[in-house]
Parts: structure tokens; C-alpha cells; sequence
């Protein structure tokens, strides 16, 4: 697989994230909230770390 390998990972966290949120939603209310926005800053923060790989290999 190529690519960042960071960015696999954060990606398949996110994916856990928002999964585990979704699992834990009939026990903790908040929880889904909880996993979503985990997942969102996760993917954030993948798609920020895959744009500078990308400027950097440019240069």
C-alpha cells in the first residue's frame, strides 16, 4: 500500500472512532457525539498531514 503510512493509520482510527461512538450510542448518550467528532478531527487531521506530503514532494 502506498501512500503515508500516518495517514492510513489516523484514517482507520477515525473509521474505529466513529464506529465505537455509533456501539456505545444505547449506553452513553454523548458517546455518538464523542465518536463523530473524534472521527472528524481525526480525518482532519489526515487530510491536513497527506496535503503537506504532497506539498513537500512538489518542491
Amino acid at each position: 500500500m502506498k501512500g503515508n503510512p500516518i495517514v492510513v493509520y489516523l484514517t482507520l482510527l477515525s473509521v474505529f472512532f466513529i464506529i465505537m461512538g455509533n456501539g456505545l450510542y444505547p449506553y452513553y448518550a454523548n458517546a455518538i457525539s464523542i465518536g463523530i467528532i473524534g472521527g472528524f478531527v481525526l480525518i482532519i487531521v489526515a487530510f491536513v498531514i497527506a496535503l503537506r506530503d504532497a506539498i513537500n514532494k512538489k518542491r
